[in-house]
């Protein structure tokens, strides 16, 4: 497999998400550029995190009541993946570049 540009998964996300009344018809006025799409663009992402946490709870929860249920890797990996995606959204509502994107996250995550 090739490896995958930053880049290239942050168009792909744009072009899967676009910010607009048609596919959020419950958000106010998202279309275009500036601080209510980025608000629209954390709205959304914050709704999404919120449902991966439930995700994630109702796997682990019967755990604390003594019960031994498998992992479901396949929903664990679907909904990190999606957590990626929104993330990745949101960054480029925020106007950042791949490079941008790039040289954040290895000063986030440089070894200590």
């Amino acid at each position: 497999m090739d490896d995958i540009s930053l880049a290239e998964l942050m168009r792909a996300v744009e072009k899967a998400l676009p910010y607009t009344s048609q596919n959020y018809p419950g958000l106010p006025a998202i279309s275009g550029a500036g601080d209510t799409a980025l608000a629209c663009a954390l709205h959304h992402a914050q709704l999404h995190q919120t449902k991966a946490l439930g995700v994630f709870a109702a796997m682990l929860e019967p755990r604390d009541h003594g019960e031994e249920l498998p992992l479901d890797r396949e929903l664990i990996k679907r909904t990190l993946v999606k957590q990626v995606g929104n993330a990745l959204r949101v960054l480029v509502a925020l106007g950042l570049t791949p490079e941008q994107v790039h040289d954040s996250l290895l000063a986030e995550f440089k070894p200590r």
